[in-house]
């Protein structure tokens, strides 16, 4: 098994993938998967050509304050970390788990110096918001499918789960979620780091 780890330079991760991936191996990639979507898309083309099984996530999926939430329409996350470019990826993975669809468009709303807020709306009409400072930690805010809201703090044990679902998949050679998950994480991480270029402008994807 192979496990790729440049999570502060997925620039460098095709370039690693295409010397690593052509042995067929069992492959982690981790967070960020790639620079953008399409350099994520390469990476499972060059995955598919060889038949070598690869996944890539942040740990914030594994976060089990998500449980039960999958399929509501309407998230807010935070979230902080030394850069938005690297730490961004964490609130888009949550709110792709838990929403499970296409990101059409992205508007950002500067606040202040420090904080960006991202609005994010999906084609099946369910919507994101996203704030970003150096000062937040991690939370989730969720409308359940019967109208109430649920706000949590995320402190369990990602990390620990994330490893233990990485052995799982060097065992079975199996995801255990499908990949047009990733890709849409990557998709609305590319809108989210586009609509920073004009705020207050909707970034159309």
């Amino acid at each position: 098994v192979l496990l790729i780890l440049a999570p502060s330079n997925p620039e460098t991760h095709l370039g690693y993938a295409e010397r690593a991936l052509k042995y067929g191996k069992t492959t982690y990639i981790d967070k960020t998967f790639a620079p953008d979507a399409d350099t994520a898309r390469r990476i499972f083309e060059i995955a598919d050509k060889y038949s070598a099984p690869v996944f890539s996530t942040s740990a914030l999926r594994f976060a089990s304050e998500l449980d039960g939430l999958c399929g509501t329409r309407s998230v807010m996350t935070t979230g902080g970390g030394s850069n938005l470019e690297e730490y961004i990826i964490h609130q888009a993975e949550m709110a792709v788990k838990l929403l499970d669809a296409e990101v059409t468009e992205v508007l950002c709303v500067p606040q202040g110096q420090n904080r960006k807020v991202f609005f994010a709306k999906f084609d099946t009409g369910a919507d994101a918001c996203m704030v970003y400072d150096k000062s937040l930690n991690f939370s989730i805010c969720a409308e359940r499918k019967d109208g109430t809201s649920i706000y949590l703090p995320v402190v369990s044990d990602m990390f620990g789960q994330l490893i233990k679902d990485i052995l799982r998949f060097y065992d079975t050679g199996v995801p255990g979620f499908d990949r047009a998950q990733t890709m849409r994480v990557m998709k609305l991480r590319d809108g989210v780091l586009n609509s920073l270029k004009e705020p207050l402008m909707p970034y159309v994807l």
